[in-house]
């Protein structure tokens, strides 16, 4: 406290004067005429007493710098987030659309493995109705003395042969083709086989219908499909040419060849000939159409030939009828 006073007492005089210096100033200038000034603070004296600080203009620029950096910054993440969100959207799209077509894919593969697989039990159905019917058919055949083949449900060239045989004497289309025309056939056959008159043993050829029947005691025991002459010229080993016709009449098995035989006048081969007059036989051959193809032989299918081959001896009568293109040695 008693340092207190003393301070009071040393300010005391100081504040005095200087309240005696402002009065006398005022009163000397109201003597002049002067205006007197409006005493100032001593805030005010330091403001106007102090100079402007630079710094404060840097650090406002400076600030507003700041401000553009953070909102260029934010500006940038906010595309880069949007860049990012746009790219992960289009990856997820494709995923989708991969996803789809791999579904899509896997589903057409699915469906074209069923279709395959129906197609083919259709066509193993197919197939075994088919041989199914062919097998009834190669029966009916033996029955009806057409077949001396397998009944294997196979159509072979000895197959299509019967079929032939029996189509030419029905009178219906010859194709060896099992249709449903030759298939009503065989149930209720418009015909049956027309024999001539001759020895109780014998191959008779019916050269219109195309067809051998071989008897036996007086019985048919076979009825085969042929081919005979085309009545067409060819050309000879002389240099000369003939016309492919067939011997009529009444002849016998002269000789024989096992296997194959390749004709001395350069006609082709043929295959286990049975020779009854001269050069012409009845031989096995690769083929045996519906009419007249050969040189003047007389065509059957292979297998019928090794049949016959088996079946036929030597000394055998053979008579041939009918047909267009023939000539009669007689």
């Amino acid at each position: 406290m008693g340092s207190s006073k003393v301070e009071h007492r040393r300010v005391l005089p100081w504040i005095v004067g200087l309240s005696l210096v402002v009065l006398g100033a005022g009163a000397a200038a109201t003597a002049t005429g002067v205006p007197s000034r409006t005493p100032v603070t001593a805030g005010e004296v330091e403001a106007e007493a102090a100079p402007a600080d630079p710094t404060e203009g840097d650090a406002a620029a400076e600030e507003a710098e700041r401000i553009a950096a953070d909102r260029q910054a934010e500006e940038e993440r906010a595309a880069e987030e949007a860049e990012r969100a746009a790219a992960d959207r289009a990856a997820a799209e494709q995923a989708e659309a991969e996803r789809a077509a791999r579904a899509a894919a896997e589903a057409a593969r699915v469906e074209e493995e069923r279709l395959e697989a129906e197609r083919r039990a259709e066509e193993a159905r197919a197939a075994e109705e088919a041989r199914q019917a062919l097998l009834a058919a190669q029966e009916r055949l033996v029955e009806l003395g057409y077949l001396v083949g397998a009944v294997d449900g196979e159509q072979g060239q000895q197959t299509t042969a019967a079929l032939m045989a029996f189509q030419a004497v029905n009178g219906i289309q010859v194709d060896g083709i099992l249709g449903p025309e030759t298939t009503a056939t065989l149930a209720e056959p418009l015909a049956e086989p027309v024999l001539r008159d001759g020895p109780a043993t014998r191959l008779e050829v019916d050269l219109d219908r195309q067809v051998l029947h071989l008897v036996e005691g007086g019985t048919r025991v076979v009825t085969l499909k042929v081919s005979s002459g085309n009545g067409a010229e060819y050309p000879t080993l002389s240099g000369g040419t003939a016309r492919a016709r067939t011997p009529v009449g009444s002849f016998t098995i002269e000789r024989r060849i096992a296997g194959l035989r390749e004709s001395s006048s350069g006609l082709g081969t043929l295959y286990d000939p049975m020779y009854y007059y001269k050069g012409f036989a009845i031989h096995g051959s690769n083929s045996v159409p519906a009419g007249p193809a050969s040189h003047g032989c007389v065509r059957v299918s292979r297998a019928d030939a090794i049949w016959l081959f088996d079946r036929v001896p030597n000394g055998t009568s053979v008579v041939l009828y009918g047909g267009q293109h023939t000539f009669s040695p007689n």
